[in-house]
């Protein structure tokens, strides 16, 4: 098949950094591999291009694609021997590249190698341990206090807590300025004013809410039933103050007349749910209480920090001592190397051509940081926040969302919408569509559906491979539960299927 425009659009522009939306069945990977080619075709070279992928699958798989297209342009013949080494490679495996390039500017070894996440999982337990017992020895008075605020018979929840901690510092880039921030300006005026500012700003995002489900539900209202709503809701909505919001803490909705239909019901009771979801902030108080609750965690998180500190100084001696570097570690290193040395930062930054990113709403802080220091308005990225599925492992689609909301008004980018589907039925997109519409917004989800991100039918070929007797769309199978539990939910929707 042809290539679309967009898709002609997604493998020649150039000239900035370009962010690609690529759904569900659009030719993504095609696009990407000829942009490859068409690159090659223009002057540049195959070791000159940085293509980054999120699985080493996925980098081999990239790499075949484009061994096979350069095999069809016998120009490019020169290329074929570049392939093996060229930069086709993960985040982490570059990452690590960089690192054994410039292993000298850091002081570890050439042959640096991945260590399994495990030993370090073991040194974490055995360096909690000590924290702990030096803490009970000295009787240390912030430790005492945290453990007689939020323990009962022993210290696990305290740990249990700290693990989770660790697992969230884990990816940041600079730790030690992350516990500098805690200590010294987290509780500054500027700082909890901000935070009070947003925290006002999201109940009014949470009114806006409301109002948008008050309207929707007079499509379903009579007349004199929308007057007692507005009677109830509009003061309520017109509220200025968060000490204003706290007098309609007892609000209740006015009872449906009788015979009312089941769309009425269920237009009433997502309004109900909305107010709830607003009043609900009620709990918090208004800006001086909320003030004093977060002051009053100061002692908290500053005998955390100092658990957490002890805990990062110990495991970089243990990890030294014993050759240990994780994936992580070896981001944290090429990241130091980029930030504290200018010559091997330049060296890298004049080598590509071209950055190009796989899977970018997969991306995370570390990850993005590492591009931007190596970057110089050439990066093409490719992704669907649809599809983003990672975000326990630490990725952050909001990078993606702040990219495609930039570059939609060419600040700072290029964007370039993939929308059409190949590899559908018609029927089947439809079907996806209309349930998507429904449920994904900007704050759930984070794509604008309706606007930018509903799927197009691109492969007509299906028109001409149906069976009229047959029904393509989605069936919708509704099963009951087992009240006499003889067999579980998963189990009875199974038998459904």
């Amino acid at each position: 098949m042809a290539w679309t425009k967009e898709q002609l659009m997604a493998i020649e522009k150039s000239g900035s950094n370009i962010i690609v939306s690529a759904g569900a069945g659009s030719g993504k990977t095609a696009v990407l591999s000829e942009r490859v080619i068409y690159k090659l075709t223009h002057g540049i070279h195959i070791d000159e291009l940085l293509i980054l992928t999120f699985t080493r699958a996925a980098a081999e798989e990239m790499k075949d694609r484009i061994r096979d297209n350069i095999k069809k342009k016998p120009e490019l013949a020169s290329e074929l021997d570049a392939i093996d080494s060229a930069y086709i490679t993960t985040f982490d495996s570059f990452a690590l590249s960089v690192v054994k390039k410039y292993h000298y500017l850091v002081g570890v070894k050439k042959d640096i190698s991945i260590t399994d996440e495990s030993l370090v999982t073991l040194a974490t337990d055995d360096i909690l341990d000590d924290i702990f017992d030096r803490a009970y020895a000295r009787g240390d008075e912030k430790f005492e206090n945290l453990l007689k605020k939020y323990t009962i018979k022993n210290d696990s929840p305290i740990r249990k807590a700290i693990l989770e901690l660790i697992k969230k510092i884990d990816s940041y880039i600079d730790k030690d300025a992350y516990f500098t921030y805690l200590e010294n300006e987290f509780y500054s005026d500027d700082s909890l004013n901000k935070i009070l500012d947003d925290f006002e700003s999201y109940v009014s995002e949470m009114k806006k809410k409301l109002s948008l489900e008050l309207e929707r539900g007079y499509s379903y209202f009579e007349e004199e039933f929308k007057t007692k709503m507005d009677d109830v809701l509009l003061p309520l909505l017109n509220t200025t103050s968060l000490e204003e919001l706290a007098t309609f803490k007892a609000t209740r909705l006015p009872n449906l007349p009788r015979g009312s239909t089941d769309e009425t019901k269920e237009a009433k009771e997502k309004v109900k749910a909305c107010m709830a979801e607003l009043l609900s902030l009620i709990q918090f108080g208004d800006r001086k209480k909320i003030k004093e609750d977060i002051l009053n965690t100061k002692e908290t998180v500053e005998a955390l920090v100092d658990i957490l500190r002890s805990y990062y100084t110990q495991l970089a001696i243990f990890k030294k001592e014993n050759d240990i570097f994780t994936f992580g570690d070896i981001a944290s290193l090429a990241i130091t190397i980029l930030r504290d040395n200018e010559e091997a930062r330049e060296e890298l930054k004049n080598k590509f051509k071209e950055i190009m990113i796989d899977e970018y709403q997969d991306t995370n802080d570390v990850q993005e940081t590492f591009i931007s220091m190596i970057s110089n308005e050439n990066v093409y990225m490719v992704g669907d926040i649809k599809q983003s599925i990672y975000r326990f492992r630490g990725s952050n689609p909001s990078i993606f969302k702040d990219k495609y909301d930039h570059y939609s008004n060419s600040d700072g980018g290029y964007k370039i919408d993939l929308i059409k589907n190949f590899r559908s039925r018609s029927e089947v997109l439809e079907n996806v569509n209309f349930i998507f519409a429904l449920l994904m917004d900007d704050s759930l989800g984070g794509a604008a559906y309706t606007v930018s991100h509903e799927m197009v039918y691109g492969n007509t070929l299906y028109d001409d491979q149906r069976m009229n007797e047959l029904d393509y769309n989605c069936e919708i199978i509704e099963y009951d539960s087992d009240e006499t539990k003889n067999f579980s939910n998963a189990e009875i929707e199974i038998f459904a299927i």
